[in-house]
């Protein structure tokens, strides 16, 4: 009998931010992802098997609309 079925992860909040300028035909973006650098589980299988959630990370964007 094997009881990795009974496996649960636990709940976890992770806050994220984003802020948007529009410029005429430009679009700049920044976004701030697990602000807090929150550890979490994103999924997992089995308790040896989990995969975590990424760090504080940041992202920025510039585009063009023709």
């Amino acid at each position: 009998i094997t009881t990795d079925n009974l496996y649960t992860l636990p709940g976890y909040a992770r806050l994220d931010m984003g802020v948007f300028y529009d410029y005429r035909f430009w679009r700049t973006a920044l976004f701030i992802e697990n602000l807090t650098d929150q550890q979490y589980a994103v999924s997992g299988s089995s308790s040896s098997s989990v995969i975590p959630g990424a760090p504080l990370s940041l992202r920025g964007t510039i585009g063009v609309t023709f």
